[in-house]
């Protein structure tokens, strides 16, 4: 198991390029469903601030 600890979405994104493979990735933390974008997952960015993180992205 491997455990991502900051929070940030580059964060994640190394650790899974880095890694050796998942198959399964489970994410807790704040989100949302807003009527203009939906589903949002609010993450850090590199300096701590909130980011806000949709599918799109």
């Amino acid at each position: 198991m491997t455990v991502e600890s900051t929070g940030s979405l580059q964060g994640l994104r190394d650790t899974i390029i880095e890694g050796m493979g998942y198959d399964v990735i489970h994410i807790t933390g704040p989100a949302a469903i807003r009527r203009d974008e939906g589903a949002v997952f609010y993450m850090e960015d590199d300096t701590g601030r909130m980011q806000d993180v949709t599918l799109d992205m």
